[in-house]
This record gives structure tokens, sequence and C-alpha cells, in this order.
């Protein structure tokens, strides 16, 4: 197996990103209606799954703040454009929007989800393939920084970006309890998730240097990601939840550094294979989650 390249072969047809697409694309066809619906990708990024949508005969608008991946979603065929969510506007309402990975880096998460809520027709659906960070406890996130320091020191993960500057932390998270918790594509209750992180306003706390604080430092206090159960909570005041599925993910937080090679997609099959069963026998969490709403009547 040898080290990774530098721009480690970007290739949304092959290798690790084409594996990413395809588990997306297995979910989304038990929730989707069907082709040509018109879909809105909220945060489309490099537009691989808005390819992918399209060729499977879906009407896209794929939408991105940051023109460098716009650009390369247009050159790739996606069908593209520069444009903020809270801001955008069309002629006519969609079928479905569609957020992955975007919804937890919204300055104005409520803005968003109302703006995607009246971009729906009524009875449109908003499906979000999300990142709850905050239901990691302890475990995972030692596996996640055990399994990314061993893959960086065989030269199969690319650098992570250098994080902005340490911000002052928000809040002290306490490990989630997993007992009894649903495992690999479990099912939430509905209307929202089953659990929710225990958090006390403590400002002048610091992290300290195990893994679990790092986890907790990084995406809280550096990044300020907004939890999943923030994220759940704000699509139900406008959005009838009607299914709440938890995901393994930890495996796809790595998948962006690992090349879009053979060599990339042996790894990631892998990852993936191993949490999945680690999450199925509750030795870790599962920190994807992944909603199916339907929209509220305007009039509500």
């Amino acid at each position: 197996m040898s080290p990774i390249s530098t721009d480690r072969g970007y290739d949304p047809d092959a290798g690790v990103t084409a594996a990413r697409i395809a588990d997306q694309m297995a979910y989304l066809s038990g929730w989707l209606p069907p082709a040509p619906a018109r879909i809105l990708d909220a945060g489309c990024g490099r537009g691989d799954l808005a390819r992918a949508l399209a060729r499977a005969g879906y009407t896209v608008t794929a939408v991105d703040v940051d023109p460098v991946t716009v650009g390369t979603a247009v050159a790739r065929g996606a069908p593209a454009i520069v444009a903020d969510l809270l801001h955008y506007q069309d002629d006519r309402p969609f079928d479905v929007v569609l957020c992955v990975l975007s919804l937890h880096h919204m300055t104005d998460l409520a803005g968003a989800v109302r703006r995607a809520w009246s971009l729906l027709r009524p009875g449109g659906l908003l499906v979000v393939d999300e990142f709850a960070w905050e239901r990691a406890d302890p475990a995972t996130a030692g596996w996640y920084h055990d399994t990314a320091a061993l893959l960086a020191a065989a030269g199969r993960l690319a650098p992570v970006p250098l994080d902005p500057p340490e911000a002052a932390p928000l809040a002290t998270v306490e490990p989630r309890d997993r007992t009894a918790e649903p495992g690999d594509g479990t099912p939430e209750p509905r209307g929202g998730t089953a659990r929710t992180a225990s958090t006390t306003a403590e400002p002048g706390a610091a992290p300290d240097g195990t893994p679990y604080a790092r986890w907790v430092g990084r995406h809280r206090d550096v990044h300020r990601l907004h939890p999943g159960d923030a994220v759940t909570r704000e699509i139900a005041r406008l959005f009838e939840i009607r299914e709440a599925v938890r995901v393994p993910y930890l495996h796809r937080y790595l998948a962006d550094r690992l090349g879009d090679d053979a060599d990339g997609l042996a790894v990631f099959t892998v990852l993936r294979q191993i949490e999945r069963l680690r999450v199925a026998d509750g030795g870790l969490a599962a920190v994807g989650l992944r909603l199916l709403a339907q929209a509220r009547p305007k009039g509500n």
C-alpha cells in the first residue's frame, strides 16, 4: 500500500468518493419522491451528490457559498451555483430540500431552516444528513483519534488543515450515557432525538488533553458547530419529523483525507465495516444523524 499523494487524485466517479455517494444514494432511494422531482441541494460542496441525483433523473439545483467548490462542481457537470441558502430565491417551489453536512455550519440555524421551509411546496420534504458530534463519548472520541493517528503514521491520511485560533469554550459537556442507545441505523422516536447532552455554562473552562476533551473543544469551541440535537429541535418547529435515524459517521469523517484510489477505497471499506460492527455491539456511539421531515402547512 503506497503513501497518499499531495493532491490525493480526487475522482468523483471512483474510489472513496464513489463509495460515499453510493451509500448516500442507497438511503435516499427510500426517502425521496420519484424522479423528476425538484431537489435543492443546499451546501452541495463539490457537487458529487448533485451529479448522482441528476443522473438518476431528478431536477437538481445545487447551491454553495464557496465559489471554489462550486467551480469544481460545475467543471464536473453538476448543476451548481454560488448562493447562500439563507438568501436563495427561486420562481418555483421545490419538492425536496436536501442538506448534507451543512446545517451544523450555519451561523443562523433558525433562519436556514425557515428558508428551507419557505422554498418547499406544501407538504414538501426536508432531508438532512448530519454530524451529531455531541453524541460521542470518550470511547468514541478515543477510537477516532487513535485511528487517525495510526493511518497518518502509515502515510494513508492527509494532514488536517490548521484550525482557527482557539475560542473560549461555550460550555462543559458531560460524556453521553450510551446504555441501551440505538445502534447502526436504528430509528429515533419521531419528533426528535431520544437524549439530550448535559451542558453546564462555564465560560472559564479549558479542555484538557484527552481525546474526548479535544473532540469537544474542536467541534464546539473552535468550529462552533451546532449539535445534532439543536438541529433536530429547530427543524421540529416547522416540520413534522417522519424519520430520525442514527448511523455510523466516523469513517466518513476520515474519508476526505484518504486517497481517491484503490488503496484509499480499501481503507475506507474496512473502516466502515469496523465502525458499523462497533456501533452495533455498543462499543462506539453512532454520531451520524439522518432526518426525513415534512413541511408543516404555511398557515401554522
